[in-house]
């Protein structure tokens, strides 16, 4: 927001050099503008979402959904995300179907588990599991 701010003062500031072109006068107020709107963006934190056909997991840089009717109860666990150096496993909330097939996960370090659980509970499904277990892409449906 700084940076807005700073662009526009340069833009009054320069009104009355009148050597400067509007080109030039509005350019910082352009390029600061879509770096805020980039960052703003990149930033802000995921949200999950249900309606009536879909659970969503909302992220800037990843999104995952799933249908709402397949879901079947959310799991605590430890999933694998891979990397360069092969991978790690996060402590994450696994959104799973009846044969234990995962559609949607999210890090636990961005949901706390009274969040997770009343969004299951809104869901009508219910969360297993203790961030014990390491899951790629199938869960235990029987898993407690």
């Amino acid at each position: 927001m700084f940076t807005l701010v700073a662009a526009v003062a340069f833009v009054l500031l320069t009104l009355a050099n009148s050597e400067i072109s509007w080109p030039i006068r509005l350019l910082p107020l352009v390029l600061l503008a879509t770096g805020d709107i980039v960052a703003w963006f990149v930033i802000r934190p995921p949200v999950m979402r249900a309606d009536a056909l879909e659970v969503r997991y909302i992220n800037p840089l990843y999104g995952r959904r799933m249908r709402r009717s397949e879901v079947a109860f959310v799991f605590r666990g430890l999933h694998f995300q891979p990397g360069r150096a092969g991978g790690t496993w996060d402590k994450s909330y696994l959104f799973a179907t009846s044969d234990g097939t995962v559609g949607v996960w999210c890090s636990a370090s961005w949901f706390g588990d009274d969040g997770i659980t009343e969004f299951a509970g809104r869901l009508g499904v219910p969360v297993r599991g203790n961030f014990s277990a390491r899951v790629k892409d199938q869960v235990d449906p029987k898993a407690p």
